[in-house]
Parts: structure tokens; C-alpha cells; sequence
């Protein structure tokens, strides 16, 4: 299964895809291990059939997932069940502007870089 998250996560390579003969013609093959041993697949599920991913981006102005005042101002009570609702934090990164990486890189705020910027959905 690939999971997708952001640029600033894991991506689809398609050099790889392109190695491996990976088409969308059956399912992918596997890709390779991460460091836990865990398998890594390509995209697509079966044939014509790209897999899916479950984490959503959460949309802070959204009343199911966000946040009264539709900034960082909370964080889901359980990541993985959603309908458990949220609690607010006393401080959170602005979703506009810029923010500082541990690394010293400034990059944008918006919603999509930090973990809590996603939620579960298997719907």
C-alpha cells in the first residue's frame, strides 16, 4: 500500500515505476522494505486501480476535524476516529507564513507539514 502524504514526506517515484515496469497493468510490484521491515508497493491496487490512502488533510475551518476559530488551535482527541472531535492547545503554528525546520530551512505553514495536519477517514 503507498501512502502519499505530502512532498515533504515519501512520493511516488516514477523512475522507479518506470524500472519496475510498474504500468497500472496488475497489481504493483513491491518496491522494496523500509528500516522497520515493513513492505513498500507501488500505486496501484489492481489492475487500472490506484491504491488509496485513509489520512486526509485536515481542513481547519471544517466543523468535523477543525478548530473553532479555523486555525491550529486544537488537535483531533484521536487521530485514527475523528468523530471523537477535538481539544483545544494553547498554541499553534500559524497556518499562513513561514515556520523554521529543525534543520534551519524556513519553509510555508500551511496545512499539510506537521502530522496533526491529518486525520484517518476510511470512509
Amino acid at each position: 500500500m503507498s501512502h502519499q502524504l505530502s512532498i515533504l514526506d515519501h512520493s511516488f517515484s516514477p523512475c522507479l515505476a518506470d524500472r519496475l515496469r510498474d504500468n497500472g497493468l496488475k497489481h504493483s510490484p513491491l518496491y522494496g522494505f523500509s528500516l522497520d521491515g515493513f513492505p513498500i508497493y507501488g500505486p496501484y491496487h489492481s489492475k487500472n486501480i490506484l491504491t488509496v490512502s485513509c489520512w486526509q488533510k485536515r481542513e481547519y475551518s471544517d466543523p468535523r476535524v477543525g478548530c473553532p476559530n479555523g486555525k491550529r488551535s486544537c488537535v483531533l482527541v484521536d487521530p485514527f476516529d475523528y468523530s471523537k472531535g477535538t481539544t483545544s492547545v494553547s498554541a499553534g503554528p500559524s497556518l499562513t507564513g513561514t515556520v523554521k525546520t529543525q534543520s534551519g530551512n524556513t519553509i510555508s505553514s500551511h496545512s499539510g507539514i506537521y502530522k496533526q495536519d491529518y486525520f484517518f477517514n476510511s470512509t
